[in-house]
């Protein structure tokens, strides 16, 4: 019987560190994964906020689109580009809200901005939502070697890519937004 209390004794000393420890560390959060409730939008495809802890301002870069240039001083833009540059603008802050947003971050860009995936306080995926009304396309983002600087072989961002895809051709077979005109209208840039 003693021999018994003692192995009881022994596998609850060694059992329970281990089953609560792996409670915390299934539900803690990842490092690359952030909420952000006070930012900026600055256009369709960039939000600005001041990082607390490293104290500096940071720009994050939405993974995977390219929403058209707003007209400033040293920029050329399509005769378009313009126009639907302040409606991606104005469509991100009406989904936004200036409520919390959740940032997954993949990598930095030539910039130094944060690429991320970009959440709204609805977890609705902000990317996919402009592509989905037409004021965003499908950029900077590739499943082919061909384009290194966007390439990625990871999983979930080549499916990730795929639905990016998949939504861009329903947005383009519906005239959504933008697709209703010529690209080059839209894009100064290819």
């Amino acid at each position: 019987m003693k021999s018994m209390n003692k192995i009881f004794k022994l596998l609850s000393i060694v059992i329970i560190p281990l089953v609560t420890n792996s409670c915390v560390i299934s539900f803690a959060k990842k490092s690359n994964q952030l909420t952000i409730e006070n930012y900026t939008i600055i256009d369709g495809d960039t939000i600005r906020f001041f990082d607390k802890k490293n104290s500096k301002f940071n720009s994050i870069r939405i993974l995977g689109i390219d929403t058209p240039e707003t007209l400033k001083k040293y920029n050329k833009v399509a005769k378009l580009e313009n126009i639907y540059a302040n409606k991606a603008k104005d469509f991100l802050y009406s989904i936004c809200s200036k409520k919390p947003i959740h940032i997954e971050i993949h990598s930095k860009d030539k910039y130094n901005r944060l690429v991320a995936i970009v959440k709204n306080f609805r977890n609705k995926d902000v990317a996919k939502e402009l592509i989905s009304e037409g004021l965003a396309r499908v950029k900077y983002i590739s499943k082919t070697r061909n384009k290194l600087t966007y390439w990625n072989n990871k999983n979930e961002i080549m499916n990730y890519y795929d639905e990016l895809i998949a939504i861009q051709s329903i947005a383009k077979k519906s005239k959504k937004g933008f697709w209703q005109f010529n690209e080059n209208l839209v894009f100064a840039k290819k």
